[in-house]
């Protein structure tokens, strides 16, 4: 089958594949729009309707409530600030657990504790109802998540992640399944926002050096991006 043919193909799989998506933000917005460009039925909620405004110019679906983008979804996505808005997103008034399809499947990209979404793996487990997390935080900024070319640190059982595979695709570039369950992709966040902080302070510190030896921080900024400064 010639590319085209299998482009149309697998658009057509995905056109039917309906996801929701919760927390339509810098970062979500932009994964939000990929999954649309790329052929998925998205439904989506912001408490910020400006955001949502600007998802329906893209051609997305939103909804009015957490509820209405979860009715329905195979794969609910839930990308906000942290776990107690993912507490209220879930479990709050018209949230999503109140209509979300048996056997779906919810993938926090959420930066959270790994204990907070091992407990949410718990819980739904516990509900009878073959629900499915994915631990799916994800690096790379908000271009990248525009472009669907993130890192996503994805774990969870083999359910769970087969379910959630083609999204997961279509949002990023580098996709590493994490062994280990639920909350060892948050544990990789984790260490990751360790190193980040610790650059972001020691490249702050090392240029304030700089500029006190009056050194031309322009230069200095350059000479350290091509030199083992840089971190390797």
């Amino acid at each position: 089958m010639e590319w085209s043919g299998r482009k149309a193909m697998a658009m057509a799989v995905t056109s039917t594949f309906r996801v929701g998506f919760i927390g339509l933000g810098a970062m979500g917005s932009g994964m939000a729009a990929t999954l649309v460009g790329k052929g998925f039925k998205v439904c989506g909620y912001d408490v910020y309707e400006p955001s949502m405004a600007k998802m329906r110019e893209k051609g997305m679906s939103t909804a009015t409530s957490c509820a209405e983008a979860a009715s329905g979804a195979q794969v609910l996505v839930v990308m906000v600030t942290n776990s107690d808005q993912a507490e209220s997103a879930l479990f709050g008034p018209k949230g999503a657990m109140d209509v979300l399809p048996s056997r779906a499947c919810i993938v926090m990209c959420s930066t959270v504790a790994a204990a907070y979404v091992r407990g949410l793996d718990h819980r739904l487990r516990g509900a009878g109802r073959e629900w499915e997390v994915v631990d799916a935080p994800v690096s790379g900024g908000v271009v990248k998540a525009a472009n669907g070319t993130l890192t996503i640190m994805a774990s969870g059982s083999e359910e769970g992640l087969r379910r959630a595979d083609s999204v997961l695709r279509a949002m990023s570039e580098k996709l590493y399944i994490i062994p280990g369950g639920v909350g060892a992709g948050s544990n990789v966040k984790m260490v990751n926002q360790l190193l980040a902080g610790v650059h972001i302070v020691a490249s702050a510190e090392a240029m304030a050096l700089g500029a006190r030896c009056g050194l031309d921080t322009r230069l200095l900024y350059e000479i350290i991006s091509n030199a083992a400064g840089n971190s390797w």
